[in-house]
């Protein structure tokens, strides 16, 4: 039976380990099924992903790459030129088919939807780089287009003012202040067949805004070129204004006098002041005109100049000769008095400023255009200077002074009041006014000549001393204390007993002593029986109306067998009376002195900054800048003395 049991269990290990065997393997194959069918499925997704996959990996290349070789400066006037194009040519497979393309479609005045449409029919299809390429193709033959077309606009411009003179100031002012947008180009060129196509690309952004700034710039640049390179028609008239400026120069730089006799009226029109202008340099004998008699020669006759050319030159005689007239701002709370001009005088400023409030302004800003004469001092005590000017001519010894005033006390005496009346204190003494401040001083100029003759000065004003305080007034001295008199005690308090006085008689005076002590402060009434004889004793303390202080006493010793007093068989009374004079009042006590004043404090000095038009380099000269003073503080008053005390 034991060897029986032993026989099955080995069969059932073998059929165990068989059936072990069967499944690993079956695991396996399984295991082998999936991994193939894992790597199918991951090679069928790959494949239908990967278009997807490539084109949004060439999206986000060229959006890197792409954008960073299109960008330029603002002042690369030739960016939309050829070199415009900026996506690799090799990009397309048909690229010279479709270049031919897009510049027939853009001659044509097809819109950039319809031209990405047939390149798309010529291509088949169009990724991320090539669609790039077409929109920067077609963005470049339109502008190319439009440039070819301005050219041969303008050109017929050119013509038309070499033939009427008088067009060119029409032109220049349509092409110089005309000329700012895209819009302004729309319009000016609205006759342009390709202007339209600009807008275009405009409105469907394939322009940016600093692409459209350049456009703009070159648009301008390219008309004023064609305006000004048409010959010397406008020769003579520029060389004229030129000569006429330089005699403006010369004439403020050495101060020659009157410019002009009163024939030339400049609050006239235009027209009359440039024909007025002409007639006084026709009879002119004065030799600092010949060189622009001469050119007036050149010139032909006046009424066929170019309206620019009569409107540059009055204006430059208005600027020229026309005194600056103040014209006032506000800024940041501080007004401002403000000149401009081309040549300004100094002298004429100062006349200018010295007819106004000093507290009307606390700025002076002057602007020369072409020459400032410092021709004259001049002190504003406080206040800001702003000088601009292209060139500075010190004539003389100059001095601008914008140094603080002294601080000015609003008290005139010395000293504050005294008290007013006994023991009242003296007043305290007012504060110093502090010094005022320098103005500040900014000059900037290319030249400055002689500018070692100018001296600029920004000092803080002094403080002034406080005011010293007042004395305090004496004390009032105390009244003396009153005692009553002798006769007036002998009738108010008499004598409340005699040698020989009873009780019946002693009663009315006890009772007229009791009433004349109008306050009470104690009474003592006492009664006592020895050896049938009564004792009374009365004490009272009090005061009279007047305030005295009294103690009154009295005392009797009364037989009762017989009703009489009696003191060794004689009567007995006894009494006083003590009245205590008022004391003195104390004397009041001093005032005391009033405080002084605090000084009052210097001004700063100003700040002086001269820099050099161009380089922003400061320029050497004479400065003068110290801070003010600070006044002496007031000295205290002195106490008033306490009053004596009363006698008691």
């Amino acid at each position: 039976m034991h060897g029986k049991r032993q026989s099955t269990t080995l069969e059932s290990d073998q059929e165990f380990e068989s059936l072990r065997r069967i499944n690993v393997e079956d695991q396996f194959h399984y295991s082998r099924m999936i991994f193939f069918a894992l790597i199918t499925l991951a090679w069928s997704f790959i494949k239908f992903l990967w278009l997807p996959l490539r084109i949004l990996l060439v999206n986000i290349v060229e959006l890197f790459f792409i954008t960073d070789r299109v960008t330029y400066s603002s002042d690369d006037m030739t960016c939309f030129d050829d070199d415009y194009i900026m996506v690799e040519e090799s990009c397309l497979a048909k690229k010279t088919e479709v270049d031919s393309y897009i510049r027939r479609a853009v001659l044509q005045g097809e819109s950039y939807k319809n031209v990405l449409h047939g390149v798309r029919f010529i291509n088949k299809s169009l990724d991320f780089r090539e669609t790039q390429y077409v929109k920067e193709k077609y963005v470049a033959s339109c502008l190319t287009a439009f440039y070819d077309e301005l050219d041969d606009h303008l050109n017929l411009i050119v013509k038309e003012i070499k033939s009427d003179k008088s067009s060119f100031p029409k032109y220049v002012s349509k092409f110089l202040d005309g000329c700012k947008s895209v819009n302004d180009v729309s319009i000016i060129f609205r006759k342009l067949r390709h202007t339209s196509l600009i807008l275009l690309c405009v409105q469907e952004n394939l322009l940016n805004e600093k692409e459209i700034e350049i456009f703009v710039k070159k648009v301008k640049q390219k008309c004023v070129q064609k305006l000004f390179q048409t010959g010397n028609y406008f020769a003579v008239e520029k060389s004229f204004f030129d000569t006429l400026e330089d005699f403006f120069m010369s004439h403020f730089r050495n101060n020659e006098g009157p410019v002009f006799d009163n024939s030339v009226n400049l609050s006239a029109d235009n027209s009359i002041i440039f024909q007025s202008f002409i007639s006084f340099l026709v009879r002119s004998t004065d030799d600092r005109y010949q060189k622009l008699k001469l050119l007036l020669n050149d010139l032909g006759d006046a009424s066929q100049c170019s309206e620019v050319f009569v409107k540059s030159v009055v204006q430059l005689l208005k600027e020229s000769l026309l005194k600056p007239i103040p014209k006032y701002t506000t800024q940041r709370g501080n007004t401002i008095v403000e000149f401009k001009g081309h040549y300004v005088s100094l002298v004429d400023i100062v006349s200018e400023i010295s007819v106004l409030d000093e507290n009307s302004y606390d700025e002076v800003q002057v602007y020369a255009n072409k020459l400032l004469v410092a021709n004259n001092s001049l002190k504003w005590p406080g206040k800001n200077l702003v000088i601009m000017s292209p060139e500075i001519l010190v004539k003389g010894s100059v001095v601008l002074d914008v140094s603080g005033k002294d601080g000015r006390n609003s008290f005139s005496d010395q000293k504050a009041g005294d008290g007013e009346t006994s023991g009242h204190d003296g007043k305290p003494g007012k504060h110093g006014c502090p010094g005022e401040s320098g103005g500040n001083v900014v000059i900037i100029s290319n030249k400055i000549r002689n500018s070692d003759q100018m001296l600029i000065r920004s000092n803080g004003g002094d403080g002034q001393n406080g005011q010293d305080g007042g004395d305090g007034r004496n004390g009032a001295d105390g009244k003396d204390g009153k005692n009553m008199s002798d006769s007036d005690f002998e009738r108010r308090f008499p004598k409340a007993t005699n040698f020989f006085d009873n009780s019946p008689l002693a009663e009315p005076t006890l009772r007229k002593n009791m009433e004349n002590i109008v306050t009470r402060y104690s009474i003592k009434d006492e009664h006592e029986d020895r050896l049938h004889k009564c004792i009374k004793i009365t004490h009272c303390t009090g005061s009279t109306e007047e305030g005295y202080e009294v103690e009154f006493c009295f005392y009797c010793k009364v037989n009762l067998a017989t009703g009489i007093l009696t003191f060794c068989g004689l009567p007995t009374t006894q009494s006083y009376c003590l009245v205590k004079g008022s004391d003195g009042t104390p004397g009041e006590k001093g005032g005391d002195g009033g405080c002084g004043g605090n000084e009052g404090l210097g001004g700063y000095s100003g700040s002086i900054i001269v820099l050099n038009m161009e380089s922003r380099q400061p320029i050497s000269v004479d400065k003068e800048t110290y801070a003010g003073k600070d006044g002496n503080a007031g000295k205290p008053g002195k106490g008033g003395k306490g009053g004596k005390n009363g006698k008691k």
